[in-house]
């Protein structure tokens, strides 16, 4: 009696996981249709993508806990949260996050429904507007990539005068525009480079700290890039910011921002099973 209890109780369990599954797998699809319908570009894509293999993530190895009242009062509250919210200048986006992840609260629990809001958000609303991301971000990137670009140039013995988000090499000013900012290599990486950390199998506070790596590491490679470049400027002139070396750098920068993250996930698998055997 009691072996069939818990047989039927873990059914209900996987019964609730699957109908998240199938939230987040809605939100997925709805996702790709605004974006197709809005004819967004390829970054928006990726960020879509990337909230879903994530949502998927969260789901997967993790119990659920339907029964707990706690959830069921959370899902309702997050429900009519989502319909006040019609009425307020909010995006559409953030109010199908707020009540899709009320129904994984409903379905799933309170837990699983915290680790889908993230995904959730993603999907339905950094998605949806990438164009915040890239404005908030490109400024930044663009001002750092030229001011360690001008210092390594400098290295070189190249005559180089930095001012913001530009660099006057003689007769020759060089704009590290939004483009070569490298937040479109950045957000390429994300995806990309949560399957690399997934692969290693780290704890979670080492696969944490291996994503925060991303950033630093496309910032890097974007300015070898651009010293790339402009020296090869110097050689070949104005062909150096044309097709094809333009894309091969962007190219180039990918792959050494993969190779990179590959090689830092070995050092800290390394790390951890040195601590194991201890």
């Amino acid at each position: 009696m009691k072996s069939s209890l818990l047989q039927h109780r873990d059914a209900l369990k996987g019964l609730s996981c699957h109908g998240s599954g199938w939230v987040l797998l809605s939100a997925f699809c709805l996702s790709i249709c605004y974006l197709f319908a809005h004819h967004a570009d390829t970054s928006s894509f990726i960020l879509s993508i990337l909230g879903a293999v994530t949502g998927h993530a969260a789901l997967m190895g993790h119990d659920s806990d339907k029964s707990d009242k706690l959830s069921c009062r959370l899902a309702w509250a997050a429900l009519v949260l989502g319909g006040l919210l019609i009425y307020w200048n909010v995006p559409d986006g953030l109010v199908l996050s707020i009540c899709l992840c009320g129904c994984v609260c409903w379905l799933s629990g309170w837990r699983l429904a915290l680790r889908c809001l993230g995904p959730l958000l993603l999907m339905l609303v950094l998605a949806w507007h990438q164009e915040y991301l890239f404005m908030t971000m490109s400024l930044p990137m663009s001002r750092i990539c030229a001011a360690f670009a001008g210092w390594l140039l400098q290295v070189f013995g190249v005559k180089v005068v930095v001012e913001r988000a530009t660099l006057l090499v003689g007769a020759k000013l060089v704009a590290v525009t939004a483009a070569c900012s490298g937040v479109e290599l950045f957000e390429a990486s994300l995806l990309l480079c949560w399957f690399v950390v997934r692969r290693h199998a780290l704890p979670m506070w080492m696969r944490v700290a291996h994503y925060m790596m991303l950033f630093p590491f496309v910032i890097v490679c974007n300015t070898l890039r651009l010293v790339g470049g402009i020296l090869l400027y110097l050689r070949i002139g104005d062909a150096a910011f044309m097709e094809p070396w333009h894309s091969l750098f962007g190219y180039m920068v990918l792959v050494a921002v993969i190779l990179l993250m590959l090689f830092t996930g070995w050092l800290l698998r390394g790390e951890e099973d040195g601590n194991a055997e201890e």
